[in-house]
């Protein structure tokens, strides 16, 4: 259940997924597995779209409205994904309905936020068609209370405005041969918010994206092959007069991706992957230009009840190099509902443009980031009732870390830390559309420790603290019932335990949120109305300290479609 403008970091929140929120519209970032937020990667087409400036993605800038699929893949993947998917991955994707028509939605409710989407689809002979378009208003005017004392508040300069334009095209050329291209047009303004220990903000940031990947795939008795080929130029402006910052950083990417699979046998396959990524960007304080080449090549064995994979990498960059990073995988089928698997994997990441070029303290001789990792899951599968466990650890080496020297005015990116992680993530699915009410019902719970393995006098780390902003509990749930053939409701909740933040620690907090939906069918014609409350019980909370979150929500949507 998704209310509001349908920011991707909602919708994981209620995976239990933890998404360190800066505030409503502010910037949001994602922490999976007790990583960092530049060791996950999130994909458009496949494509890494990750600020290769910053090493992260923002996810108050992705709307799910525009995409088919939203896959999370938690687990280590550096190996199969690419540099940087220490943690997993969320790849977003678009795909063609092969239902032709035409919706027309408008969301209004709290925070003075007023919505507009629409969306076109045609699908061919020959020629598919999907477009979408989106423009998102909020005022991001609400009171809250400081947890320090009783003095209600009000947040102030945090209008967010966002334009979105997404665009799906797709020729078959022969039944076995296709291409395609996909579009993402993007220009994003928001006021940044005084903290609650400021009186007032005059900072401001706009974001403008446009991305481009042209996609071409032909199958040919057993093998398969596809290329990619994405350019991508974004821009980051920000200016807050207040200290007199005025930053713009702007970046361009080159990507081109090839895949081939091929069938050698009955039980045996092959896979060989192949990327390049160029990327030139442009700051205050440098303007440089970094290639990244990644070659993988892996082999499948399949029989009845086990799958056995073996792949190698190989990848480099101007300044950095990972000659041989293996990975292994052993799935078995225990019955016709069980099964367990485990991954053995070297995981790595390398330093971004920031860590390698910021004037004056940045450095390229930084180390990648690495180190191993091991997980098994288990997942049983039966009727009406699903479990899947994950218990995984990891440690990384080499963690970059922006500390400041002793003497030093600046901060200075170093491989100062080394860090573990550990824990165990599950996850319970109950549907019965036989039963009265037909309900669905998933719980996510995750025990997840990151603790650094090495003393740190600046900033002030000791061994064994915890990493900031991880949780070590969180507890996730959504249930849905059908009362009618048209009408539906849905309540989901979120926990997550306490945390360590940078000036102070951050309390646990509980979240719930229900939604009530009603269909009408009118022949081919469809009306959707949609309420739906955040924050049911009002909570007061921070994800990060000094940032405010707002109170309970209501938020109203209809949809027409035809």
């Amino acid at each position: 259940m998704v209310s509001g403008i349908e920011q991707i970091g909602s919708a994981l929140g209620t995976k239990g997924i933890y998404v360190k929120n800066y505030g409503p519209g502010s910037l949001a970032t994602i922490s999976m597995l007790g990583g960092s937020s530049s060791q996950s990667l999130i994909k458009w087409q496949d494509i890494p779209i990750n600020n290769p400036m910053l090493g992260l993605s923002d996810l108050s800038l992705i709307n799910l409205r525009h995409f088919d699929n939203a896959v999370i893949k938690a687990g280590g993947a550096s190996t199969t994904e690419g540099q940087g998917a220490i943690t997993g991955v969320i790849d977003l994707s678009q795909d063609i309905n092969p239902d032709n028509g035409l919706s027309l939605e408008m969301n209004a409710g709290s925070l003075g936020l007023l919505s507009y989407f629409g969306q076109v689809r045609y699908t061919g002979e020959k020629v598919s068609l999907r477009g979408s378009y989106e423009h998102s208003y909020v005022k991001n005017e609400f009171d809250y209370t400081n947890s320090s004392s009783t003095q209600t508040k009000k947040q102030t300069h945090g209008t967010y405005e966002n334009q979105m334009i997404t665009q799906h095209l797709a020729w078959t050329i022969t039944p076995t041969q296709s291409i395609s291209l996909d579009i993402w047009w993007q220009d994003a303004h928001r006021l940044i918010p005084p903290t609650t220990v400021q009186n007032r903000s005059e900072a401001q940031q706009r974001d403008k994206v446009q991305r481009y990947v042209i996609n071409y795939k032909i199958a040919k008795g057993k093998s398969l092959f596809q290329s990619k080929v994405a350019w991508f130029d974004e821009t980051n402006d920000y200016l807050d007069p207040q200290i007199l910052l005025q930053a713009n950083n702007r970046f361009k990417k080159f990507f081109h991706q090839s895949h081939y699979d091929v069938s050698l046998g009955e039980n045996l396959s092959l896979t060989a992957d192949y990327n390049l990524s160029v990327v030139k960007g442009r700051s205050e304080s440098y303007e440089e230009k970094l290639s990244t080449l990644e070659a993988y090549i892996a082999s499948r064995y399949t029989n009845n009840s086990m799958e056995v994979l073996l792949g190698l990498k190989t990848a480099y960059n101007d300044f950095s190099s990972m000659p041989l990073v293996p990975y292994m995988s052993l799935e078995k089928s225990l019955s016709d509902k069980i099964n367990v698997k485990f991954n053995l994997s070297q995981e790595f990441r390398f330093p971004t443009l920031n860590d390698l070029f910021w004037i004056p303290n940045s450095s390229n001789t930084l180390l990648p980031e690495k180190g191993w990792n091991q997980e098994l899951s288990f997942n049983y599968n039966h009727g009406t009732v699903s479990f899947s466990s994950l218990i995984f650890h990891r440690v990384i080496d080499n963690w970059i870390l922006w500390a400041q020297e002793e003497n030093a005015f600046f901060f200075t990116p170093t491989n100062l830390s080394k860090v573990r992680s550990y824990g165990a993530s599950s996850n319970v699915q109950y549907a019965c559309t036989e039963c009265p009410l037909s309900p669905k019902i998933e719980l996510n719970y995750n025990y997840i420790v990151s603790e650094n393995l090495e003393e740190i006098q600046n900033p002030k780390i000791k061994k064994g603290d915890p990493l900031l902003y991880t949780p070590k509990h969180n507890f996730a749930g959504n249930l849905t019932a059908k009362i009618n053939r048209s009408l539906s409701a849905a309540f989901n909740f979120q926990y997550f335990s306490s945390s360590t933040g940078i000036n102070e620690n951050l309390d646990d907090y509980f979240l719930c949120g229900l939604g009530i939906f009603k269909i009408f069918q009118i022949e081919d014609q469809k009306i959707e109305l949609n309420l739906v409350a955040k924050n049911l019980l009002n909570a007061n909370y921070r994800v990060i300290e000094r940032r405010p979150m707002p109170g309970r929500q209501l938020y109203f949507k209809i949809k027409y479609s035809i």
